[in-house]
């Protein structure tokens, strides 16, 4: 290794060239200052995950999430088959399309 000088030294601050040869610098490109922010905010709230959460409660989570989950698709169903019913009814079926329709202005009491 003698004849590398300065072997594991970090490269020097500042704007480095970018693929065309030019300067890149995070004043003239702004999506890599979104992508530092957005970088930094992931890291923050991952090493707050880390510290927050335990394996062993995640684990117990993941093995009790079927109620919360079948709950969710029993919802679903009935929002679906309540939307089949709701076609089906002839009362429903006349209701105006459009709100403006079915808005009612008031009137004052010497114009009725």
């Amino acid at each position: 290794m003698s004849g590398s000088s300065g072997g594991g030294l970090a490269p020097a601050a500042g704007p480095q060239p970018g693929p065309a040869g030019g300067s890149s610098s995070p004043a003239t490109d702004p999506t890599e200052s979104v992508r530092k922010a957005v970088n930094k905010v992931t890291d923050t709230v991952v090493s707050g995950v880390h510290r927050v959460v335990k394996p062993s409660v995640a684990a117990a989570v993941a093995s009790t999430f079927s109620f919360p989950l079948a709950l969710m698709v029993l919802v679903f169903v009935f929002l679906l088959a309540q939307s089949r019913v709701d076609r089906l009814d002839p009362k429903l079926r006349m209701r105006p399309e459009a709100t403006a329709d079915a808005m009612l202005g008031f009137e004052e009491e010497d114009q009725l």
